[in-house]
């Protein structure tokens, strides 16, 4: 392996891909150490907040077919001017962009070994491979592109808490990669999971049970309709809050008031949907956008936390690692990331609860009783679970044959 290459091929989506991305490449730098091989950063410009910056910067795109021009020309500069012949590639993001690049510049002796890590396969049912008058791509999916080449093997790495058959997703998979799908735990780097659990709680400010719904504000916007989320899908999560807040009320007739620490774009959504407030049993937190320590705080000082996303959120394996109870809620429904799908294995497993948009009030409220009262031992399994997870170091090594 001459070359190794961390790739961000689309505009950043918010700080959890972000701190993805920021994880991967620690862990790619630590493993070009380790072997010797020179590694490098194609994407985005500068992320300040992570202090991560590109060693080629991806040029911004006014449209699809752009973007897969402006991955193919940053990725010429990084690799091919290079002159490496054998590279192993990590692109964060389930994208088609890196793909079509690498299948377009590899040959004449250079091989590349990509991994495309996210948290489930493409999420969606078009498998098409639709071009342009120029030949470029129409969809951020190009399906033919991630067909393995002789020059060119592709797999999916799916991030998650714990192992499961990805034989859940497979109909989501493109069939002509490489081999099988990996899963593996969320790319930390072990210094950022020893931080993880050294987080110290935050001082509660306020009496009874505190409860986190931890879901990115971005979520609760109308503007993401038609981009990242179906009308039904954004349905599901104004209908699921509404009815989340009322058996979280009913909860708190059972074991007492309940603090509940909620996105501002959540708070503003419930406003508008006309929900008022139960402030006998209920005292709604609503935050904007915490610096991540601080977030992290929070979660810890949690007594539970009810995430979207579930295995394969960020949130959800940092409460795993500082074993705070939590309920999966299955927002946005409707088959969005697939998230119904890779945390039912845990469910049948007892590993975690879930909640589905639709559930009744009581069911809800049934779930956060329960598990306020008794999760703790849950948590200890999740923990070993994870532990026991291949972690990506691992996997980069053994499927880019470096041990």
């Amino acid at each position: 392996m001459d070359l190794l290459v961390t790739v961000y091929p689309s505009a950043l989506a918010g700080l959890g891909p972000a701190r993805w991305l920021w994880g991967t490449h620690a862990v790619v730098k630590s493993v070009g150490k380790h072997f010797g091989i020179p590694a490098c950063y194609v994407g985005p410009l500068k992320i300040e907040e992570l202090d991560l910056t590109p060693d080629v910067a991806i040029e911004p795109a006014e449209s699809i077919g752009d973007r897969y021009a402006s991955v193919e020309n940053a990725l010429r500069k990084a690799i091919f001017f290079s002159g490496a012949r054998r590279i192993g590639v990590v692109s964060v993001g389930y994208t088609a962009y890196t793909s079509w690049a690498l299948k377009r510049l590899a040959g004449s002796g250079a091989s590349v070994d990509l991994v495309i890590l996210d948290s489930s396969p493409p999420d969606t049912d078009e498998k098409r491979s639709t071009e342009d008058a120029s030949g470029l791509p129409v969809t951020r999916f190009h399906w033919q592109s991630y067909a393995a080449t002789p020059d060119v093997s592709q797999r999916f790495y799916l991030c998650s808490t714990y192992r499961y058959d990805p034989v859940v997703v497979a109909h989501r998979v493109p069939q002509d990669m490489s081999g099988e799908v990996l899963v593996g735990r969320h790319p930390y780097p072990k210094e950022y999971e020893d931080f993880i659990r050294s987080t110290k709680p935050a001082r509660r400010q306020s009496r009874g049970k505190s409860i986190s719904v931890v879901c990115s504000g971005d979520y609760w916007g109308e503007l993401a309709v038609g981009k990242w989320m179906t009308r039904p899908q954004y349905g599901s999560m104004v209908s699921g809050t509404m009815a989340l807040m009322r058996g979280i009320e009913l909860a708190a007739r059972t074991v007492g008031p309940i603090t509940v620490s909620l996105d501002k774009c959540g708070y503003d959504a419930l406003e508008q949907v006309g929900y008022e407030n139960a402030p006998e049993v209920i005292t709604l937190a609503p935050f904007s956008p915490l610096p991540h320590p601080e977030h992290l705080a929070m979660l810890k000082g949690s007594d539970l936390l009810i995430a979207r996303g579930g295995n394969q959120t960020n949130a959800v394996a940092a409460a795993t690692l500082m074993e705070v109870p939590f309920v999966f809620w299955d927002v946005p429904a409707h088959r969005y990331m697939q998230t119904g799908q890779t945390n039912a294995p845990a469910i049948s497993q007892g590993l975690l609860r879930g909640v589905n948009f639709d559930a009744s009030w009581e069911l809800i409220a049934k779930a956060i009783v329960e598990e306020l009262a008794g999760g703790g031992s849950r948590c200890q399994r999740r923990l070993e679970e994870f532990l026991q997870t291949p972690t990506l170091e691992e996997t980069l090594i053994r499927t880019f044959r470096l041990g």
